[in-house]
């Protein structure tokens, strides 16, 4: 957790104030993946009527390891997911893509990330 806060912490004042390095959306799309985890997580937990912090199996990589992937192999595909979705993010700053146009993208990786991670048990 103390990770997570630490690269949190990072990315939120590289996005913020005078010496910004880059868009507050660059930022999102560079923590992407436990972001959206995380979200979808709580919100599927609130929506069946439980706290949002209770534990679950329902994470991305336990539904990785359902599916037969082994612990190895489960890694390998996050830090690829993540990787991918950090270059867009590093890689649409670098073209001056607007942010609105990023942000539109997030919100539309997001509801594919929930649709998929719902259906995904089945």
């Amino acid at each position: 957790m103390l990770l997570g806060l630490m690269l949190a912490w990072l990315l939120i004042h590289s996005a913020q104030g005078e010496t910004s390095v880059m868009t507050p959306v660059t930022a999102l799309w560079i923590f992407a993946l436990p972001l959206l985890d995380t979200v979808c997580i709580m919100i599927r937990r609130i929506a069946k009527g439980r706290s949002p912090f209770a534990p679950d199996r329902e994470h991305f990589h336990h539904i990785l390891l359902v599916a037969g992937y082994s612990v190895k192999q489960s890694v390998w595909i996050m830090i690829g997911v993540a990787t991918l979705l950090a270059s867009i993010g590093y890689f649409a700053l670098g073209a001056n893509i607007p942010e609105q146009i990023l942000f539109l993208g997030m919100l539309g990786l997001f509801g594919a990330y929930f649709w998929g991670m719902s259906h995904a048990r089945r």
